[in-house]
């Protein structure tokens, strides 16, 4: 068996096991801090601080989440403390990588570490956390014995409040609480944001016409938050805000079926941010709401994935759709233009793969290529393909012509406030 990507880029350490272990997790960095010495731990943030001049100012960490562990714990019993230090140095080996020497990091626990960023640069902080995290997340699956897609790796970049003592960054717990408390502030932000915007938010249903049958057979739910994105403030650091904003959109679902009664036979489309699904503790909060809603939803809504990257190995994708698969008819992925990859999706219950085409105007000979090439990509994985968000005659009749299976948009009909029933195009 060739050796992984992972093993090729880990210097090769001569001497017997004990030996190893001890090169690597005392002496392979300076910047890593070793919480079984009290003594040196203190001493070693104590000097962090003071060389970065962070006592006065906002000290900046980076938290790397490495997600999915239950999953492979349980797939491997007791073969997994060999499986989980081959991650563990991977996972060091690439934060040696993307730091400095002013930075330092700590493995909290199996899953999370800690990066303490020197300058306070928030914006490299972020963009480091990210490499790190992505770095560590395309890897995992060439550690040896590792079952592709069981784990992935998200970060996530914290401003700790200045006037925490340094005092209670001096132990390892206490920095490990220092850091989940300013996680926790910032969910409750967006959570109090969200709050606040709740009462001004309006879900609206596109009909979704199929080409081939030519009627209307589903609609598809959106939101439109106007505030927030005037305040400028269009990212969500922890998830929360897209978490509440995907529960609100699925209670509003299951209330526009009730009122719907069972007459009308019509698919709705909802979606859902890929991050819901994937973080812990927002997935426990989405399922919350999945049970909440009626016994119908399990045969007339259709979940659709959206923020799913290329990378997300299928895998780990099953796993996460698997969780709320008996509530739902079955699933939709957005997909880009270039999406020419359907084996990703066999065996996940999807029904459709949709594109957002609200860019194209007057389709180019380039725009009316990607179209057709997506098309026939869903045509080979079996799938439905959707056309969202054409505007203009001219970008619904190149969809039509690219053989899309649904089109929904301006040009095909306005959006409605209530899902309605299935009905004939003339």
């Amino acid at each position: 068996m060739p050796k992984s990507e992972f093993y090729q880029t880990v210097p090769e350490v001569t001497g017997d096991q004990s030996a190893r272990k001890q090169s690597f997790y005392d002496s392979y960095s300076k910047q890593k801090l070793d919480p079984s010495d009290p003594t040196a731990f203190r001493n070693s943030l104590l000097d962090f601080v003071r060389s970065n001049k962070l006592v006065a100012e906002a000290l900046v960490a980076g938290n790397v989440q490495m997600l999915g562990f239950s999953e492979v714990r349980k797939t491997f019993g007791e073969r997994w403390p060999s499986i989980k230090g081959k991650i563990l140095l991977l996972a060091e080996t690439v934060i040696k990588k993307h730091t400095g020497p002013a930075d330092a990091f700590l493995m909290v626990n199996e899953e999370q570490i800690v990066i303490l960023f020197g300058g306070g640069d928030k914006e490299r902080a972020t963009k480091s956390s990210e490499k790190i995290a992505r770095e560590i997340n395309d890897k995992l699956s060439g550690v040896s014995g590792i079952k592709e897609g069981l784990v992935t790796c998200r970060a996530l970049v914290l401003e700790l409040d200045p006037k925490t003592p340094v005092e209670a960054l001096t132990t390892p717990d206490g920095l490990s609480q220092t850091v989940d408390a300013a996680q926790k502030k910032e969910e409750d932000v967006e959570r109090q944001h969200f709050e606040a915007l709740q009462s001004e938010l309006r879900v609206s249903y596109w009909p979704m016409a199929n080409i081939r049958k030519k009627l209307i057979s589903a609609y598809s739910a959106s939101v439109i938050l106007p505030v927030w994105k005037a305040s400028g403030e269009e990212q969500t650091h922890t998830g929360v805000f897209n978490c509440e904003l995907d529960c609100f959109m699925l209670r509003q679902a299951g209330e526009a079926l009730l009122r719907a009664g069972r007459q009308r036979r019509a698919l709705l489309i909802v979606p859902v941010h890929f991050d819901t699904l994937a973080t812990k503790p927002l997935r426990q909060q989405f399922i919350a709401a999945c049970q909440l809603l009626p016994r119908l939803s399990s045969k007339r809504i259709l979940l659709e994935i959206v923020d799913l990257a290329e990378g997300v190995p299928q895998g780990r994708l099953h796993t996460l759709l698997s969780f709320v698969g008996p509530f739902f008819a079955g699933f939709v992925a957005r997909q880009p233009f270039s999406f020419r990859n359907p084996e990703r999706f066999v065996g996940l219950k999807m029904m459709a793969i949709a594109a957002d085409g609200s860019h194209v105007g007057t389709p180019a000979r380039e725009d009316v290529e990607r179209m057709l090439g997506f098309a026939k990509a869903c045509g080979k994985a079996r799938v439905r393909s959707i056309f969202y968000g054409a505007a203009t005659f001219e970008a619904a009749t190149a969809a039509r012509r690219a053989n899309y299976d649904y089109l929904q948009g301006a040009a095909v009909a306005p959006a409605v406030t209530d899902p309605g029933r299935v009905f004939l195009l003339k």
